[in-house]
């Protein structure tokens, strides 16, 4: 049933109530006076009819039937008032009868004011101020109540109203469409910081403070991905740190010299396998490579006559010409033309040599080779070579043309030859050189560059620079590659050689061909280099390890008003020997008296593991073959040896004085740690490091006491004592050992270990064999302590200067090393 129907059914009951009341009163009247009138009934049983209202309005004021009540109660009233008249007894029943019927109307109006308030609660402001009017006017002794509660209804309507106009809703027209773009935006940060991506998380908590600055839950989750960033920078920091730390502790130090891209050992390999890099051809000069060695011509001889011991060059090209075009496949043939400057027959006119005209067209480092083609159809290409009707026979003349006499002569004979093998051995007959072009073979004198040249930059330290003489000037420089053994390094017209000491580089201008001999005549020079130096690195690691354990129980018994000279009533057990390891914090004692007799125990619980390390890192350079020492040592002075004591004996007027010198220490120095000694050597390839390796560890063990009698001679009287030498015990452990490892490689040497282990086992005779109960009466202890070294050698090959020899990485412990287990 609904609030409002039943507030509509209590308001018409109120109503009906008052009506019913009126109407009860005259259908009460006019019966009791027609009773009165008709029937004479006394006034025992109109008080009867009276008491039984009263009755009936006390069960409905119990059953909280206020209203019925009050009705029942309104007809006794109207009994006992007919009935008052010369009564004083029926006055005093009329007066409580009204007591009784404003005490049912309280409850009435009071009854109405709850319902008041639970209308108020539910937000019927109006309806709860309608029955608080509705209560005065059935109560009206409670006005000033019910005025104080409608006053406070009225200030909570306006209250209602007053936030209804102020509603998140009415103030911002689109906060449903907020609320929900901030609930999604809260589930994405949620789920992302879930996930552990708090960076994305921290992102979405934002755009919710870009929507609503005061939203709690957004601050919160701001906060905690921040605190969750903090603690993955502070673990990214401390592992950063720890790799940082390794990488100093094991990485090797390099010198901070300028490095070059050179690799000294690719190359010397290279060099050994005939692989060096040269300068290629392109595609179309390989072709007319291929072409050459593809053409055979049967046979070609150029003996010449008594009058002209040669065929001249010109006329020798001709017929090479002819011969390809014959036998070619493709029936091109090959051009082959000679390079013969004008000026090479007036070498060393004006003060330029016979090729400077040819270079002067290209700022003095290139070649002109346009009239090659022009000096080449001096020969007449229309013209005969008469061999004889033979092909293999000899030229015997040669048309009218040119002048041949500043050309040489050639003289050869060669059968079933590839065309490149013919102009290979003519260029060697004549002393001339040639270069196979994209569509010619070109051929001119050895002084004359056919190649354009090129700027190449050689490494060249200063010891290749002592290895050629030690002079800085170009021309000198230029003489000195000349010399090197089987390297054929020449330096045509136009070529520049420039030694640079600031980036240690030799500039030359040269042809390729050039360019590949000096490189070869570098690499000779740098395998000719002295010996390198050997850097030498060396990580002692000291690992220490303890592991303590001990149980022990010390109990006693006893009366301290007793005589404590006696021995009666104390039982005492005592270990043999001190505990290795005593802390109170380890100790657990428990006490208890009774009867005079005291009982203690007491009981030593240690478990205890402990591990230190110490690094050191030490760097010596050397020569090979040569010893090194490293020590890690501190210098203690011993009572090594002792001077003997002695009695002697003087006599003063003929009084003898006997005087007695105590034996005196001899000190002697001892190193006590880390000593190594090592002899590196390079193999003659200059690739291995062979390193003979002694290591020694002395440490003080302790210390040992002689006794030994001195006595006095015979004259001494038999005078003597008793003296006490006291002596160190040094330990030593050493290792002897012989290896060979690759340039900045690493060998670890262990196994120098020392194992101390100390085992205590006390327990009471008897008692302490008892199952169980026994262990009450034992006392064990163990101590364990290991010390092992590690010894970390590192080799690596330095030039004089102190750069690398090889530029290699090392393939020995990486430099992140240490991370979880020495650190």
């Amino acid at each position: 049933m609904s609030n409002k129907y039943v507030k509509s059914l209590l308001l018409t009951a109120v109503c009906s109530a008052g009506a019913m009341l009126l109407a009860a009163d005259e259908a009460v009247q006019s019966s009791i006076n027609t009773t009165v009138d008709a029937f004479s009934i006394d006034k025992q049983q109109y008080e009867a009819a009276a008491n039984s209202f009263i009755s009936k309005g006390n069960d409905l004021f119990i059953a909280g039937k206020y209203k019925d009540a009050a009705m029942n109660y309104a007809q006794a009233a109207h009994i006992f008032d007919s009935l008052k008249e010369n009564s004083e007894h029926f006055a005093g029943k009329l007066n409580k009868t009204k007591e009784l019927i404003a005490k049912a109307y309280y409850y009435l109006a009071q009854e109405t004011a709850l319902k008041a308030h639970e209308e108020a609660n539910f937000g019927e402001l109006e309806n709860a101020i309608a029955l608080c009017k509705e209560a005065i006017a059935i109560y009206p002794a409670s006005e000033k109540e019910m005025q104080e509660r409608i006053a406070s209804y009225e200030k909570m309507r306006d209250a209602a109203a007053r936030r209804n106009r102020l509603s998140e809703s009415q103030v911002i027209p689109d906060s449903s469409d907020r609320a929900y773009r901030i609930a999604v935006l809260l589930k994405q940060a949620k789920l992302l910081y879930y996930t552990k991506q708090y960076e994305l998380a921290r992102k979405r908590y934002q755009e919710v403070l870009l929507i609503d600055k005061i939203s709690p839950e957004a601050i919160q989750g701001m906060r905690a991905c921040d605190l969750q960033l903090k603690n993955t920078g502070n673990d990214r920091r401390r592992l950063t740190h720890k790799r940082a730390i390794a990488e100093a502790a094991w990485k090797m130090a390099d010198p901070i010299i300028k490095r070059t891209e050179f690799d000294v050992r690719k190359e010397m390999e290279l060099a050994e396998k005939g692989t060096s890099k040269k300068i290629e051809e392109d595609d179309d000069t390989k072709k007319m490579r291929e072409k050459l060695s593809n053409i055979i011509i049967p046979r070609v001889n150029f003996s010449g006559d008594a009058q002209q011991p040669g065929t001249p060059l010109l006329v020798a090209l001709k017929f090479l010409r002819d011969r390809s075009k014959s036998h070619d496949p493709e029936n091109v043939g090959v051009n082959i033309f000679l390079y013969w400057p004008e000026t090479q027959a007036n070498a060393g006119q004006e003060g330029q040599t016979p090729a400077d005209n040819a270079a002067g067209d290209q700022l003095g480092l290139g070649l002109n080779r346009r009239n090659a083609a022009a000096e080449a159809a001096a020969v007449d290409d229309e013209g005969d070579f008469d061999d004889g009707g033979d092909e293999g026979d000899e030229a015997e003349q040669a048309e009218a043309g040119p002048d041949h006499s500043k050309y040489p002569l050639v003289n050869m004979d060669l059968v079933n030859k590839p065309l490149i093998e013919i102009i290979d051995a003519l260029a060697q007959a004549t002393q001339m050189k040639y270069k196979i072009e994209k569509h010619a073979v070109v051929l001119a004198p050895k002084d004359v560059p056919l190649d354009d040249m090129q700027i190449k930059v050689f490494m060249f330290d200063e010891s290749m620079l002592d290895a050629l003489g030690g002079q800085e000037d170009p021309e000198a420089l230029k003489e000195a590659l000349k010399l090197v053994p089987n390297a054929n390094v020449e330096f045509p017209t136009g070529s520049k050689v420039m030694y640079d000491a600031r980036f240690r580089s030799l500039i030359v201008l040269n042809t390729p061909e050039n360019l590949n001999r000096i490189n070869d005549a570098l690499m000779e020079i740098r395998k000719q280099e002295a010996p390198p130096m050997v850097q030498i690195q060396v990580k002692f690691v000291e690992i220490e390890q303890s592991d303590l354990k001990e149980l022990g129980f010390i109990q006693s018994l006893g009366r301290p008003n007793g005589d404590l000279g006696k021995t009666e009533g104390r039982l005492q057990f005592d270990k043999n020997d001190e505990t290795l390891y005593n802390s109170g914090r380890n100790t657990f004692t428990y006490s208890r008296s009774t009867n005079g007799y005291n009982y203690n125990l007491t009981i030593n619980a240690v478990n205890q593991l402990d591990s230190k390390d110490v690094l050191s890192s030490p760097k010596v350079l050397t020569n090979p073959n040569k010893k090194v020492s490293i020590k890690m040592t501190s210098e203690r002075y011993f009572e090594w040896d002792y001077e003997e004591g002695e009695f002697e004996t003087s006599n003063s007027d003929g009084v003898t004085t006997y005087s007695y010198t105590p034996p005196w220490p001899e000190f002697e120095k001892q190193e006590l740690g880390i000593t190594m000694e090592i002899t590196p050597k390079v193999d003659t390839d200059k690739r291995l490091i062979m390193l003979d390796v002694h290591p020694w560890v002395k440490t003080l063990v302790g210390w040992t006491e002689y006794e030994y009698n001195v006595s006095s001679d015979g004259e001494g009287g038999g005078l003597g004592t008793t003296e006490t030498m006291r002596r160190p015990i040094v330990a030593e452990r050493t290792t002897d050992t012989n290896v060979a490892i690759y340039d900045n490689e690493t060998v670890v040497i262990g196994g120098i270990i020392k194992d101390y282990t100390v085992t205590i086992d006390d327990k009471v005779p008897i008692l302490g064999d008892i199952p169980l109960v026994g262990n009450l009466f034992k006392s064990k202890s163990s101590s364990i302590k290991k010390t092992n070294l590690l010894i970390f050698v590192t080799a690596r090959m330095l030039k004089p200067d102190g750069s690398p020899y090889y530029q290699v990485d090392s393939r020995g412990r990486p430099s992140t090393a240490g991370i979880g287990d020495i650190y």
